[in-house]
């Protein structure tokens, strides 16, 4: 049974660096792969919105001061 949601579900390793196995179906599984922090994809997406953030930022910073 899924830790999350109580559907079935699958034993599997955490996809990041924790040394911790639980039972997760799919759908909170390929969630949890997507945007845990401690999974390439989510280190990847956060520093896409960080770089993101602070591009817009310096173009409002730019924008406003003329």
């Amino acid at each position: 049974m899924c830790e999350k949601c109580g559907k079935l579900g699958h034993l599997r390793h955490h996809p990041g660096s924790v040394s911790y196995t639980g039972v997760w179906c799919d759908y909170h599984y390929r969630l949890l792969t997507t945007f845990h922090y401690k999974t390439v994809t989510g280190c990847t997406l956060r520093l896409m919105v960080a770089v993101a953030g602070l591009i817009g930022w310096a173009v409002w910073r730019v924008w406003h001061a003329w």
